[in-house]
Formats: structure tokens, C-alpha cells, sequence
């Protein structure tokens, strides 16, 4: 008999399970508090989300966690900062300097790649201008050949017709 099972789950309740699992983490929260508000959304027990969620739906969203992570790890840091210091207009300068530096940090590093790239750019054409120097010394040797060689030909007279 092959019968689907009563309290098997659906795809919409594997979708609320992972929205809600990822929000909790992006927001500081347990996975544990994830479960029982799913579970008291889908009538079942925290154990069976947590089993559910363990089992197959955090393996599709591995990508996802990761970036909740990331975003709670940012929030907690503007947190700490802003908790640590006044709520003074110094605390403001020092969050907002602290942003500008991660920012020109991010820009220093580009600006780097980009150098590193013009530099690389700039020997090839520095090559090519070697071997054209070469190619143009050639050509002007044989063309001093030519103009030697045609130097030492007889020349033919004109015939005058009368």
C-alpha cells in the first residue's frame, strides 16, 4: 500500500518552517523559539519542526543561513557599537567614520585589483612595442638593402626618337 501519510509535510509548510527558521537567525533569535512558533502555526510539536528542519529543509537552504548569519553578525556589530557608546552626536560620527572606513577599505582594494590589472595591461603593451621596434628595424634594413642593391644596377639610357 502506498499511501501518503497523514501528517506528511507540505512544500507551503516546509516554506513557512525555512522562513521563519531564517528570520530567527537573522534577528538573534534560537532555532529552538523558530520551532514553537511554527509549530503552534501548523498544529504540530517543536520537536517534529526541528526534526523536519534538521533533516531536509536546512540542506536546501544552506546558502540562505549563511547570509542570515552574515546580516545578524552586521546588525549585532551596529548594535554593540551604538549600545557601547553614547547616544551623542560623537557616537554618530564614530559609527558613521567606522562605515566611511569599511566603505574606502572596500574601494582601496578594488582600486589595487584595478592597478594590478593596468599594470599587467601596461607590459603587454610595452612587449608590443618592443616587437614592433624590431619589425620596423627589419623593414627599414631591407629596405636600405633594396636601396643599395638598386644603387649598384646600370641604368638603362633613354632611347631618343627622332
Amino acid at each position: 500500500m502506498n499511501s501518503s501519510r497523514q501528517d506528511a509535510w507540505t512544500t507551503n509548510e516546509d516554506k513557512i518552517l525555512a522562513d521563519t527558521v531564517l528570520r530567527y537567525i537573522k534577528e538573534g533569535g534560537t532555532q529552538l523559539d523558530a520551532f514553537k512558533e511554527v509549530a503552534n502555526q501548523l498544529k504540530r510539536t517543536p520537536a517534529a519542526c526541528g526534526f523536519r528542519w534538521n533533516a531536509n529543509i536546512r540542506k536546501i537552504y544552506e546558502h540562505q543561513v549563511a547570509k542570515a548569519k552574515r546580516q545578524r553578525k552586521d546588525a549585532t556589530h551596529l548594535v554593540d557599537v551604538t549600545i557601547s557608546e553614547s547616544r551623542s552626536i560623537d557616537s554618530a560620527i564614530s559609527i558613521l567614520e567606522s562605515l566611511k572606513k569599511r566603505d574606502d577599505d572596500s574601494e582601496d582594494l578594488q582600486n589595487k585589483i584595478l592597478l594590478a590589472k593596468l599594470q599587467e595591461e601596461n607590459q603587454q603593451l610595452e612587449q608590443l612595442i618592443k616587437q614592433y621596434e624590431i619589425v620596423w628595424k627589419q623593414m627599414s634594413e631591407r629596405i636600405q638593402q633594396v636601396q643599395e642593391a638598386s644603387s649598384t644596377l646600370p641604368i638603362k639610357n633613354e632611347k631618343t626618337y627622332t
